[in-house]
């Protein structure tokens, strides 16, 4: 999928919202991954990986978080009334002067080269991941189950979000493990 994915982007001179977007959730799927492999592949390589696909997804997060905030303000104002709509139409404005939705310097190199190192370099070893993840699943559990108590417990903003990022990693796990079971 990274190879696929680094040839169709490597072709455009421009990403789309989506393309931005399928890159993001591509870098967080192989993360989930990765944090799969704790006691199974050694600690460098993890660290290793796990640092290049935050990097990689990182360099996009302000391209992206534009495009969502905009989009959310664009609804909104259709939504409301004249004098608020107009309001709206002003943040929207200076949101977009002060957060453009272009990718920063460098980031579009990082993460084709990211994605070109996952497809090439990927440690071949990897597959008995796939083979024993149980305890690796135990852990990500207990990490969620905690941080759901935290968060449903007068947690703040960022617990409710270090939730719902422990939930879609293992998600995201149990579709690694099912895809390479032949599931």
């Amino acid at each position: 999928h990274a190879k696929a994915m680094t040839v169709r982007l490597s072709a455009k001179s421009r990403w789309t919202d989506e393309d931005i977007h399928q890159i993001r959730v591509l870098c967080k799927k192989l993360r989930a991954f990765v944090h799969l492999g704790r006691g199974l592949v050694p600690e460098k390589q993890l660290k290793y990986w796990n640092q290049q696909l935050r990097d990689a997804a990182r360099s996009l997060t302000g391209a992206r978080e534009a495009t969502i905030l905009g989009g959310w303000m664009d609804a909104a104002a259709a939504n409301a009334e004249p004098g608020l709509a107009r309001r709206i139409g002003v943040l929207r404005g200076q949101l977009a002067s002060q957060f453009p939705r272009r990718l920063p310097t460098g980031a579009k190199a990082t993460v084709l080269q990211t994605l070109h190192n996952v497809a090439n370099d990927w440690p071949n070893d990897w597959g008995k991941i796939a083979r024993g993840p149980e305890a690796a699943l135990r852990r990500m559990r207990r990490k969620a189950s905690a941080a759901g108590k935290r968060a449903l417990h007068g947690g703040d903003i960022e617990d409710w979000h270090d939730w719902r990022r422990r939930v879609k990693y293992e998600a995201y796990q149990l579709e690694w493990i099912a895809l390479a079971r032949g599931r």
